[in-house]
């Protein structure tokens, strides 16, 4: 049960994470990147990606 309660909480940050962005189309300039910029920490943040600024070096490749 919290295996399926925490894939619908991803699925709903997905979902909002899509909205900025399709609403970030609707300005221009730092208003615009700050709204990307935020929307891609969201999402690296849910997907269990490393964060920007962490000194986590990928050595997998």
């Amino acid at each position: 049960m919290a295996g399926q309660s925490q894939a619908n909480a991803r699925e709903a940050v997905y979902a909002a994470i899509v909205d900025v962005t399709k609403s970030a189309e609707q300005y221009e300039g730092p208003m615009k990147s700050q709204m990307i910029r935020d929307a891609a920490h969201a999402y690296r943040a849910i997907a269990g990606g490393p964060q920007p600024g962490t000194s986590v070096v990928d050595t997998s490749k």
